[in-house]
């Protein structure tokens, strides 16, 4: 197992992880939902640790491995602080009711002065949403926050109405997604 720590695979592995979270879906595990940012923040939190063991495991001078543990440190925290800073404006909604195989519909809302937008997904009891239409609003709407939408299950696929109202139109309204 300490093999498996220090290897090069192992810290390329969750570094790729890592890399790819900045631009990866919300998580779903059971009945929660966790944002990107979290994904992001705990796989830094993996990366500080393995690069801290293989430096230590290494044979570098003491100063180069307090060096190369602040770098990774420094890296991830500048990145984990940009995932956060880019993911200010979305609110992530999971809408009811559950699917028959406890699939559930999510959705990404963000706003900017008079412009709302969305990304409907969906997603199993554990795993990643898989974003699968957009949308835009008017007026900065966000209509699943609002509770402005309906859900029908058919099976696995699921159809969502996002209705708005009558001052923040939604374009489409209609959105299929499947489990």
């Amino acid at each position: 197992m300490r093999r498996l720590l220090t290897s090069p695979w192992t810290t390329a592995v969750v570094v790729g992880l890592f890399v790819l979270s900045l631009w990866g879906p919300p998580f779903v595990v059971g009945g929660l939902l966790l944002r990107p940012e979290v994904v992001t923040a705990v796989l830094g939190l993996v990366v500080v640790g393995l690069v801290v063991r293989r430096v230590r495991a290494g044979g570098d001078g003491a100063a180069g491995r307090s060096a190369c543990a602040a770098l990774a440190v420094l890296a991830v925290v500048l990145v984990v602080g940009a995932r956060g800073v880019l993911g200010l404006g979305s609110s992530y909604v999971v809408l009811a009711p559950v699917g028959p195989s406890g699939c559930r519909v999510v959705v990404e809302e963000s706003s900017f002065l008079m412009l709302g937008s969305g990304r409907v997904g969906a997603a199993g009891r554990v795993g990643p949403v898989r974003l699968q239409s957009d949308y835009t609003a008017d007026d900065g709407g966000r209509p699943a926050s609002l509770g402005e939408y309906a859900v029908r299950w058919s099976g696995p696929d699921a159809v969502v109405q996002l209705h708005g109202n009558p001052g923040q139109p939604v374009w489409p309204a209609l959105h299929e997604v499947t489990c």
